[in-house]
């Protein structure tokens, strides 16, 4: 039987894999630095309560200078940096000395390997609790390194603890130097519970540590939220899953979100910040805020840049749904005022989340704001009216249906009102019901007595004048609330329709070809299929209007027909109708005509320049 060999690892291929793959940048050695000499001093506290260890860091100041890493934790024997620091993938120091995993930050054995990408050569001298002689290990990115037993007076100088020393490559030494590391440190390593000092020339040592602002009390965490948002926030809600050991506050943002952004957190463990836009720790509806958590019980992956997607994160996530949630509830409850600034602000999101969570919908609806004929409303507002409110489910036939219905009406054209709307309805927050334009023109009331025949005759004669207008309806009607001679309307079909002969012509110069045309033309074909009558528009003449009484008693046919003509483009621009060319024509030429008139020419002829002399 062949017997079983070992695999050799190319420590050089192992760095540049660590740089690619693992590690989203060079930058990161130093965290993982930070951390080795943190999990140390912590695992020293372990064996000896009450132990207040530091890490402390020397940047390279001076071409030719290391980084130095000082800690006074645990430190190790020969044999334990041999087994430790030249195996990959082994885990950390505390595991050779079986203490347990509470509170460590070093799982990974991969840390010290991280400092490859910015340097060729790395030393570790380092002096066991234990009592044993110190040693020096050396290591190399040929994939060589050696461990040295000190002796006499060289063992007397070391210190229980240790002492990274990295030797930095000509194209990595920004990131040894004073500012680089000044700034880093204090990033990823501001709330750790071990003291993490920087060499200071001039005044001896300044700490970068410090207690997380964002688990203080309320004053301080409204600052940090300010700073971390550039703005004060609406709120801020504790967070709390003592479970997983996850402590934090989340920031109500005082902003709309970007479209499909995802909501931020930034996640420190045990104090050592894993990344500031950490996935899977909030719940996808969260959009509206940013949150900051300290956790000792969530799990980070190898590369400490993430988290492990475990039932301890499951956890954690779900018991910050419920907090959100029960933030809202009391809100609403307790501070109508914020709730109202709230919702002003992220609106849109919350129409959106109310229509997929509803037990969160019957909490949030009657706060929610629609527009009206009326001015903005919130559906709590609606409904106490007390009778069915009525809606347009498009913009187009809201701006239709608003001169023809009584009383109030809501636009239910903007992104998810409709569906809002029809939700308020389900759950018995207001009473809702669609309307529909030409059901309501058809309420209205022709002209009736001596008025019926006249107002037929204008309805024939209009007719004849629009006959080029693809079965233009036109009728007339006696509509007491519209301020309009005429109105304009179509069916859902004819909305379509028009948008299609916009988009033939728009967007392309002159008589360069629009590549749509026969898409369009597709969809057309397979509409009409589909239906057995065509679409339908209508000019609604308003008969209590008395331009319109006029036209029953104009003979002047060329008169005539510029009316109808103006009366056509003026329901359009009333209903917000993009026109075509033929109607900006029609009214340049009735304007040109009226003119015409008042100046006394003869003929409705284009004008001259000199006819005005």
């Amino acid at each position: 039987m062949t017997a079983p060999e070992r695999f050799q690892v190319d420590l050089a291929g192992v760095v540049d894999l660590l740089g690619r793959s693992l590690y989203s940048s060079p930058r990161v050695y130093l965290r993982e630095l930070i951390q080795n000499a943190a999990d140390a001093v912590a695992a020293r506290a372990e064996i000896e309560p009450g132990h207040e260890g530091a890490v402390s860091i020397t940047p390279a100041r001076h071409d030719g200078d290391a980084l130095v890493i000082t800690d006074d934790g645990v430190g190790l024997t020969a044999s334990e940096a041999r087994e430790l620091l030249a195996t990959v993938g082994r885990s950390s120091k505390k595991d050779l000395l079986d203490l347990p995993r509470t509170d460590r930050l070093g799982r990974f054995g991969v840390g010290l390997l991280s400092a490859f990408m910015v340097a060729d050569q790395i030393e570790v001298v380092s002096r066991s609790i234990t009592g044993a002689p110190p040693c020096v290990w050396t290591g190399r990115s040929d994939g060589t390194f050696t461990v040295t037993e000190l002796e006499a007076a060289e063992a007397d100088a070391v210190p229980v603890g240790s002492t990274v020393t990295v030797r930095p490559r000509p194209d990595a030494r920004m990131l040894v130097d004073d500012l680089f590391v000044r700034h880093a440190a204090a990033r990823f390593a501001a709330h750790l519970k071990v003291t993490v000092r920087i060499a200071e020339p001039s005044v001896g040592w300044a700490q970068v540590t410090s207690a997380a602002p964002f688990l203080a009390n309320p004053v301080d965490r409204e600052l940090y939220g300010e700073s971390l948002l550039g703005a004060a926030p609406l709120a801020t809600i504790a967070l709390a899953v003592p479970e997983t050991g996850t402590f934090g506050t989340a920031y109500v943002l005082p902003t709309p979100p970007p479209p499909g952004a995802a909501p931020p957190a930034r996640v420190y463990l045990g104090g050592m910040l894993v990344g500031d836009r950490v996935e899977r720790l909030l719940p996808e509806w969260s959009f509206f805020v940013a949150v900051v958590v300290d956790s000792t019980g969530l799990t980070p992956t190898a590369s400490r840049e993430a988290l492990v997607d475990d039932d301890a994160l499951t956890a954690t996530r779900e018991a910050i749904d419920r907090s959100l949630r029960s933030w809202i509830r009391v809100t609403a409850d307790e501070n109508p005022g914020l709730l109202r600034m709230f919702v002003a602000v992220h609106g849109m999101a919350l129409k959106q989340l109310c229509l997929v969570d509803v037990p969160l919908a019957h909490v949030v609806l009657p706060h929610l704001v629609v527009p009206t004929t009326e001015g903005e409303r919130t559906l709590a507002d609606l409904a106490s009216l007390g009778q069915t409110v009525h809606y347009a489910p498009t913009v187009d036939e809201f701006r239709q249906a608003a001169g023809l219905t009584p009383g109030l009406l809501v636009n239910a054209g903007h992104a998810y009102d409709e569906a809002i709307l029809r939700l308020a309805g389900r759950l018995g927050i207001v009473p809702t019901e669609e309307v529909d334009v030409a059901t309501l023109i058809d309420t209205l009331a022709p002209p009736s007595g001596e008025d019926a025949a006249l107002a037929r005759e204008v309805a024939r004669r209009a007719s004849d004048v629009l006959a080029d207008r693809g079965g233009l309806q036109v009728e007339v009607r006696s509509i007491p609330q519209l301020e309009v001679p005429a109105l304009y309307v179509q069916d859902a079909e004819a909305l379509r329709a028009a948008d299609r002969r916009r988009a033939r012509g728009e967007g392309y110069a002159w008589s360069m070809p629009n590549p749509w045309t026969e898409v369009l033309d597709a969809v057309e074909r397979a509409e009409a299929a589909d239906r057995s009558d065509a679409p339908v528009a209508r000019l609604c003449l308003n008969w209590n209007d008395t331009t319109v009484r006029a036209l029953a008693r104009l003979s002047d046919e060329a008169v005539f027909v510029r009316v109808v003509q103006v009366l056509l483009v003026t329901a359009l621009l009333a209903g917000h109708h993009p026109l075509e060319g033929r109607d900006r024509r029609a009214l340049g030429d009735a304007l040109q005509e009226l003119i015409a008139l008042q100046v006394g020419l003869e003929g409705f002829g284009e004008l001259r320049p000199e006819d005005f002399a």
